[in-house]
């Protein structure tokens, strides 16, 4: 299993882990490693199995001769918008903050001196 570094406090390993103590079972990695690359290539080695995120599965860089089986119900990232204080947007693109979708909060509006809004 991949991303090593942040261990069973990684969002989508607790999934996992909550998932597998539902159903009776537990994930118990024999590797464990920093970069999915690496994991899938242990993969194809046959090695063992990992999991990998929709994106990877679809890059280019995805081993060919490996299948890959989606969950009955799907895995969700936790991400985070990061950027320095006082920083503008890129010019030419769309600001995420600006999306209307309920899903992603907290949105910020105004410019300085923002306040959080928690509506949609």
């Amino acid at each position: 299993m991949y991303d090593a570094h942040y261990g069973w406090q990684d969002p989508t390993r607790r999934q996992l882990a909550e998932r597998a103590q539902l159903a009776g079972v537990s994930v118990d990695p024999l590797i464990e490693l920093a970069h999915v690359e690496a994991a899938l290539g242990l993969v194809a080695a046959g090695v063992g199995d990992t999991i990998a995120g929709r994106a990877v599965v679809a890059g280019a860089s995805f081993p060919a001769g490996l299948r890959a089986v989606p969950f009955a119900d799907p895995l969700y990232d936790t991400i985070a918008l990061v950027k320095r204080p006082r920083a503008s947007a890129v010019r030419g693109r769309p600001r995420a903050g600006h999306r209307r979708d309920a899903r992603v909060r907290p949105r910020y509006r105004g410019g300085r001196g923002r306040r959080r809004v928690t509506g949609p």
